[in-house]
């Protein structure tokens, strides 16, 4: 748990809606690509992250920083793989019913 707390702020971003009825989505959480902070995260520290980042990883909307939702969980990641481009992909449930809706309300899935 100490390489996420330290050293990963993960925004997810998700790309693909898996299942309409059990919710679950899919995105990219980090790559090896410098990101808008300035982070940069090798290969192989985001696949040691993998398994920490299932434990703990809950997902957040709007990254944290909604100010009715601040940092409260809207979901849980389930899957957690770093693919052969480098980039950390998950797949999450979303529980949230108000967040669920947003999602399906403003986003074109793939």
């Amino acid at each position: 748990m100490e390489i996420l707390q330290s050293q990963f702020n993960f925004n997810v971003s998700f790309s693909k809606q898996l299942d309409t009825e059990k919710r679950e989505i899919e995105g990219i959480a980090s790559s090896t690509a410098t990101d808008r902070d300035g982070q940069y995260f090798p290969k192989e520290l985001l696949e040691r992250a993998t398994e920490e980042y299932v434990k703990i990883g809950t997902l957040l909307y709007e990254h944290g920083h909604d100010p009715i939702y601040a940092r409260r969980p809207i979901g849980k990641i389930n899957e957690a793989r770093v693919d052969e481009q480098g980039r950390m992909i998950v797949k999450g449930v979303v529980s949230d019913d108000f967040i669920w809706e947003k999602i399906n309300l403003y986003r074109d899935w793939e």
